[in-house]
């Protein structure tokens, strides 16, 4: 016997060589035999070896073989006409192709697998749905993730087309709606065909041989002789066969009967257990659901950790069963990951509830719990003992202290902080874990380093409300919460939109020399008092009293408008500070002082404000040029005071707090001045006690345009517009 080398990489039991004899018949039939011998010699696989029915070829081949095939014959659907040819009378023997034309097609279409199964071993090929006129085939691979060629698909449809030919079917109509090779797990063919003209001639044929028995009954008026029945036995054959298709029809029909009930009985199962375990998973996130919103709802009430941490274990255990809850929280002042709830743990609640980790962990040799809460990611272990032969010998110990088959590990943490560690376990006798308790646990550990991160937020907040209202009014404390905090307790200096305002006492030094030490006391006591409480009224912070002046600022406000609100309200106290003196004056003479005189300087812009200070003594206050220049102005109230008899007080404004104020009031022009240690002059306007008595008698009111063409030249009246447009 002839024996032959073969590729070992081409020998694998998959394709049948009984398929290449259709391709070397349509070859030789169509095209030159020789592009079939050139092949098998460029893959070194022997012509001879392939002629044999009983060889078999891998899909590497198959493959290779095809591409060069088409790359000769230049014919993309050569796959295709093999198979249509793969049910001629040339390809196959003539025994073969008298069963075939002998079968009805639904047999034919319904035991093609069956043939399909002996020439391919790669795949699987079975019917997916049977009715008259319809069937449909799924093909897949028997190997996951490895694919067949696709000259397969092809192969198949054109073998389902050559079936009209076959059986002379008025229609044959094959589709190809899904395919493995256009990302699918499996090919489907479905076949649509008429059979009416089939079953016409075999209704002809029945016929036919009722009408020839018949025939053959009267001739031998009853005596069957030997000749009679030579005559009469094509008919019985012809009946015989008739008679075989109708009972393989009714055959199939039952089968399919038996088969639809079965299938529909399994889809209802099916349906039934989607049902049941829908409804669990439904009835899980409404416990779920309930669990959060009850933590949510102790959040608002900002209970202490402890009890958080008790009512929701025990919410764990009476909502879901678990029955060994431990968690663990991380002590920021020791550096250490300790156990402070426990439940569950039969036996070993006093032992784990000693578990004491140093956190941080060390690098070289961390911790288990450590390591898993510097990750910060929640871990499923499913089956501790297949974990003990990987891990160190002091995780062992304590995995093995624990004495559980699974755990489900949730860092409590803030992107910036480590809280601690939620723990669930469960041993084979309890509840088995799975994703859907680290799903809970994931979100649970969230809820939870909420109420840390709240907690810690609420701790800060309190620390520095506590801190500044030695030295800071109520009021003003909430106009400067989104200052940040540095590490040391003291609010980071930044950069804001201010107005600084600076009073002083007009001929104070004079006074103080004809009145004793108590009376200026008394007086400065008064006066601070007074001025205080106006600009506390409005919002203003006093940043300091100064012998018998008093510095002040009114910061940007988070729910004004940085242009408008702080000019507004510095402005209205120092209206309500000159239009009070003359009150104030009486008050003083009532006590028998001399009355006094105010002068007051505005002006608004960007300042650094912040701590200034040391350990011991901290002041809150602003730096800048604005202070500055409000400072120089009330300095210039003087001259104003001295050109004014019998003026009780003047205030003297920067143009930039007229304008952003923008209420109505009374009010000189100044025009341009200078001012002492500036570069440039500045335009001011002066308000007196007088005019301040008068406004107030008119009320407060936005200032109208009329009223800004009166103040402000036309050239500012533009720019005044541009820079409102520009604005918004």
């Amino acid at each position: 016997m002839k024996s032959f080398y073969v590729n070992p990489d081409f020998v694998e039991p998959h394709f049948s060589t009984k398929m290449w004899r259709a391709y070397l018949h349509y070859l030789t039939n169509h095209y030159n035999r020789s592009i079939f011998s050139e092949i098998c010699k460029e893959l070194a696989m022997p012509e001879e070896y392939l002629s044999k029915d009983g060889n078999w070829v891998s899909n590497q081949f198959t493959t290779q073989f095809m591409m060069k095939l088409k790359e000769k014959t230049g014919d993309q659907f050569i796959a295709e006409k093999v198979g249509r040819f793969t049910l001629n009378p040339d390809n196959i023997n003539t025994f073969e192709f008298a069963v075939l034309k002998a079968m009805p097609p639904i047999l034919f279409f319904l035991t093609l697998p069956i043939q399909a199964g002996k020439l391919n071993r790669f795949s699987s090929f079975k019917v997916a749905k049977y009715r008259p006129g319809f069937v449909r085939y799924v093909i897949k691979p028997l190997v996951k993730g490895e694919k067949y060629g696709q000259d397969v698909c092809l192969n198949t449809v054109g073998t389902l087309n050559g079936t009209k030919e076959l059986y002379g079917l008025d229609r044959v109509v094959v589709d190809h709606p899904t395919c493995i090779h256009n990302g699918h797990d499996e090919c489907i063919f479905e076949v649509r065909f008429s059979t009416n003209r089939f079953w016409f001639r075999t209704i002809f044929l029945t016929m036919a041989i009722v009408l020839g028995s018949i025939y053959i009954v009267k001739k031998s008026s009853g005596n069957f002789s030997i000749e009679t029945m030579r005559h009469f036995f094509p008919i019985l054959a012809g009946a015989a066969y008739v008679l075989a298709n109708c009972f393989l029809i009714l055959f199939w029909k039952i089968r399919n009967i038996l088969i639809n009930d079965r299938v529909n009985q399994e889809q209802n199962n099916i349906k039934q257990k989607a049902l049941t375990e829908n409804l669990r998973k439904l009835d899980r996130r409404y416990q779920e659901s309930n669990l959060l919103r009850d933590l949510s709802l102790r959040l608002i009430r900002l209970e202490s950790a402890r009890d958080v941490i008790s009512s929701c274990l025990d919410d764990l255990q009476r909502r879901f069963g678990y029955p060994r809850l431990l968690v663990m929280l991380v002590s920021p002042k020791v550096g250490r990951l300790q156990a402070i709830e426990v439940r569950g743990f039969e036996g070993k609640a006093e032992k784990l509830l000693a578990l004491d980790f140093a956190y941080p962990g060390e690098k070289e040799d961390p911790q288990l719990f450590a390591n898993i809460l510097e990750r910060g990611e929640t871990t499923f272990m499913e089956n501790i003992g297949d974990l003990k032969g990987k891990i160190k010998p002091q995780n062992k110990e304590l995995l093995e202290s624990l004495k559980v088959d699974s755990l489900v590990l949730a860092p409590i943490q803030s992107i910036e902080q480590k809280y601690g560690l939620l723990i669930i376990g469960s041993i084979i006798g309890d509840r088995k874990l799975t994703s859907d308790d680290r799903h809970l646990m994931e979100n649970l550990s969230r809820m939870l380093s909420l109420f840390f991160q709240n907690a810690q937020n609420f701790e800060q907040e309190k620390t520095l409300r506590n801190l500044f209202q030695k030295y800071v009014p109520p009021v003003v404390l909430e106009s400067i919460n989104h200052l940040t905090s540095t590490s040391d307790g003291r609010l980071a200096p930044k950069t804001i939109g201010i107005t600084s305002l600076f009073t002083d006492l007009r001929g104070f030094t004079t006074l103080s020399e004809k009145i004793k030490p108590e009376g200026v006391f008394d007086i400065l006591n008064l006066y601070s008092d007074y001025i205080t409480k106006h600009i506390a009224s409005q919002g203003g912070i006093v940043d300091n009293l100064i012998g018998d002046g008093v510095v002040a600022f009114f910061p940007a406000s988070d729910n004004d408008g940085e242009r408008t609100n702080h000019s507004k309200k510095a402005l209205i106290a120092s209206i309500n500070i000159l239009e009070g003196l003359k009150e104030f004056q009486e008050k003083l003479r009532s006590r028998g002082y001399p009355p006094i005189s105010v002068g007051i300087g505005l002006h608004s812009g960007k300042a650094l404000v912040g701590n200034i200070g040391g350990d011991i003594k901290l002041n809150y206050t602003a730096i800048g040029d604005t202070v500055n220049l409000a400072s120089r102005l009330q300095g210039h109230s003087k001259e104003i005071w001295k050109s004014h008899s019998n003026v009780r007080g003047v205030a003297i404004l920067s143009e930039t707090v007229v304008r952003r104020a923008n209420i109505d009031v009374e009010m000189d022009d100044l025009n341009q001045i200078s001012v002492r240690g500036r570069e440039g002059k500045v335009r001011v306007f002066s308000i007196t006690s007088e005019q301040a008595e008068k406004t107030i008698s008119m009320g407060l009111r936005n200032m109208s345009s009329e009223r800004f063409s009166v103040i402000f030249s036309n050239s500012a009246l533009s720019t005044l517009k541009r820079n409102r447009r520009k604005a918004g």
